[in-house]
């Protein structure tokens, strides 16, 4: 195995006017009618978003499960209608999978199509990963909304641990990405879905509506976008026998991390809770990094530290660089050094912004 086995080779795009089409699959990537509305239609309206996004417990995230990010139009049409929406709300949780990613010239050709998404557009651009395979993580709203993107096949969906409260089926028509369209992808939504979990897709197909049947969802029709007849949607209602054979996975996703952008703020989490999950010794850049990120699945941290204040040691320091040393061959270690590679740069580019001037970060 080489190392460029991890690299994908972008989606193979030609263009009808300014509709990308999928050279592979001989499919477009939205309607041409308008692609926004159709997003809409299809996947908000039928799952009854974005009002759902208002109701359950607040600190806990909203998840939706997509199949094909395509040109992630989904994705920012149901960022957009969250961002309209007054608090008390949810933080989204969108997590897509995309075999066939598109480079980022093309994905930011195919979203011009959309000025009123323009700045949650500008967002993602900035973060839009390299095509490296596995899991990407993208915050967004101060961590109220996280993309996790995936790139690789349909099948690695079972690999990944969550509930889903909504599913968007997307992806290229059935007749003409079969691979997709299968047995093992329904089973999966069902094991990753609860009572009540909705779905949506564009296709009225009878195979598709059948597996779905089969896999403990409750069936409904209504008339399609633009052109298309038919489209279904409903619910998962699974029988008693169902639910006992499947394994009910609980989510490693919870509730956003509080605000940590003052370091300090972790020192004074002690003070404010009587019991806690997890303690960390010492509140360096690896002690703060593992905090935070425990946070962020809702535990309560304690951060112990000698100093009055955090980074005081040798993480203290005025200047620090950072720098990958990958292994030979594309083994797991190349894999976890490229992928926290990625999100290191995403993450330090962010608070660079944030606080341009050294003497903030102090």
């Amino acid at each position: 195995m080489t190392k460029k086995n991890s690299m994908l080779i972008p989606a193979a795009v030609r263009w009808q006017q300014a509709t990308p089409v999928s050279a592979s699959f001989d499919d477009f990537y939205f309607s041409t009618d308008n692609g926004l509305d159709e997003s809409r239609y299809v996947f908000l309206h039928a799952n009854r978003l974005p009002e759902r996004f208002q109701e359950g417990p607040h600190t806990q995230p909203f998840i939706i499960a997509e199949t094909g990010f395509g040109t992630g139009l989904n994705f920012l049409a149901s960022w957009s209608a969250w961002r309209k929406l007054s608090a008390p709300k949810r933080p989204l949780h969108f997590f897509s999978i995309e075999k066939y990613p598109l480079c980022q010239s093309d994905l930011e050709q195919a979203l011009a199509n959309w000025p009123e998404l323009a700045e949650c557009i500008e967002l993602l651009l900035a973060d839009y990963p390299p095509l490296v395979k596995g899991l990407h993580n993208l915050d967004f709203e101060q961590g109220k909304v996280r993309l996790s993107l995936v790139f690789g096949d349909i099948t690695e969906l079972a690999l990944h641990q969550f509930k889903a409260d909504a599913w968007y089926l997307d992806g290229f028509s059935p007749r003409k990405n079969p691979e997709m369209w299968t047995a093992n992808l329904f089973e999966t939504m069902a094991q990753r879905s609860q009572p009540g979990t909705s779905f949506s897709t564009f296709t009225a197909a009878s195979d598709i509506r059948k597996q779905l049947q089969q896999a403990g969802f409750d069936i409904k029709k209504r008339i399609g976008f633009g052109i298309k007849r038919e489209m279904l949607y409903g619910t998962y209602l699974p029988t008693s026998e169902q639910v006992s054979e499947r394994h009910h996975l609980q989510s490693l996703w919870s509730q956003p991390a509080p605000d940590l952008t003052d370091a300090t703020n972790i020192m004074q989490i002690k003070s404010k809770t009587g019991s806690y999950d997890v303690a960390i010794i010492g509140a360096g850049l690896a002690g703060l990094a593992t905090a935070y990120e425990l946070a962020q699945q809702g535990l309560k941290v304690c951060l112990i530290d000698a100093n009055a204040a955090p980074v005081q040691g040798a993480s203290g320091q005025s200047q620090l660089a950072m720098y990958a040393k990958l292994p030979s061959e594309a083994n797991k270690l190349f894999h976890f050094i490229i992928h926290a590679l990625c999100d290191s740069f995403r993450y330090y580019t962010k608070l660079q912004a944030q606080f341009p001037d050294n003497d903030e970060l102090e």
